[in-house]
């Protein structure tokens, strides 16, 4: 049985959420968006 694969987000969508938060958007928002 396969293990599921971790997603991985390169470092510019890292960056952007990261930018978004600072600008007052929610970790729990941008978490939902991210997956």
């Amino acid at each position: 049985m396969a293990k599921p694969t971790k997603q991985v987000y390169s470092f510019e969508f890292k960056l952007a959420l990261v930018e978004r938060f600072i600008a007052g958007e929610t970790a729990q928002d941008l978490a939902a968006e991210a997956g």
